[in-house]
This record gives C-alpha cells, structure tokens and sequence, in this order.
C-alpha cells in the first residue's frame, strides 16, 4: 500500500484506478484539442481558396472582358467547393465530439470500477465513436477540394479563351 499526503491508505487496485482514469481523461482533453485544430485548419485552407476563387470570377464577370459563361460555371464550382468546406467543417467537428464523448465513457468507467478485470476494460477503446464522422468528412473534404480544382480550371479556360 502507498500512503498519500493526507496519510490515506489506498491499494493498487486504488492507484492503477487512479492512473488510468487520468491517462484516458488526459486523452479526452487531447481529443478535444484536435476538434479544436480541425476545425480551424479545415475552414481556413479550403474555404479560403474557395473565397478566393469566388472573388476573382466576380471581379471578372463586373469587368466585362470576359465571356460570362465559363465564369458562371466557375462561380458554380468555387461556391459549391465553399458550402462542402464549411460542411466538412462540421462532419470533423462532429466527429471529435463523438471520439471524445465516448472516451469520457470509458473515463467514467474506469473511475468506478470495481475490478482489474473491470478496470482494464475500460482502459481498451475498442471503437471510434468518431470513425463514421471522419469517413463522410473525408469524402466532404475531398469534394471541396475538387469543386476549388474545377473552379480554377473553368477560371483559366475563361481567361485563355477570351
């Protein structure tokens, strides 16, 4: 037995219980911090070229110089590229919120349990309670990035083409 400050006795179920409640708490905090990250890194990279897209075909349609249409369609493909940007914002954000509340179940679990067996239990994640999130963000993702790519494309035929 360990003795505490407090001159309260505790047994090794006690302090493995302790331990590693705090190391799964530990990783709730870091599954929080990268939601967090996430969710800034996605919104500023993909909207941010989607808006600048959006911009550039919109100065260009005001000047008349250029033949509209392949500008619309680029305007079209920026806009949509926009919209799956901040959709995939969520989806990533919503997936790190799963991950993290189901780590504070094992949290949880692992603060009242009773046994090793109970204990060890609660320390194995067995799923990612975020998995499905990440799978449809990733595809989001990729569509944003895709509607950016086409966008720019339709941008440069307009410009080339003139």
């Amino acid at each position: 037995m360990t003795q505490h400050d407090n001159n309260q006795s505790t047994t090794p179920f006690e302090e493995s219980r302790s331990r590693v409640t705090k190391a799964i708490a530990d990783h709730e905090r870091w599954q929080w911090q990268l939601q967090t990250e996430w969710a800034v890194e996605t919104v500023k990279h993909l909207a941010t070229v989607n808006i600048a897209g959006i911009a550039g075909v919109a100065a260009l349609l005001s000047s008349n110089k250029i033949p509209p249409e392949l500008l619309r369609w680029a305007l079209i493909s920026f806009t949509a590229g926009l919209l799956l940007a901040l959709l995939d914002f969520w989806l990533n954000s919503r997936g790190y919120w799963c991950r993290a509340m189901g780590i504070r179940k094992n949290v949880l679990a692992a603060s009242i349990s009773e046994t090793f067996q109970d204990l060890n239990k609660a320390a194995t994640i067995t799923k990612d309670a975020g998995k499905d999130w990440f799978d449809v963000a990733l595809r989001v993702g990729w569509a944003s990035a895709i509607g950016a790519i086409i966008g720019g494309l339709l941008l440069g035929a307009a410009l080339f083409t003139r």
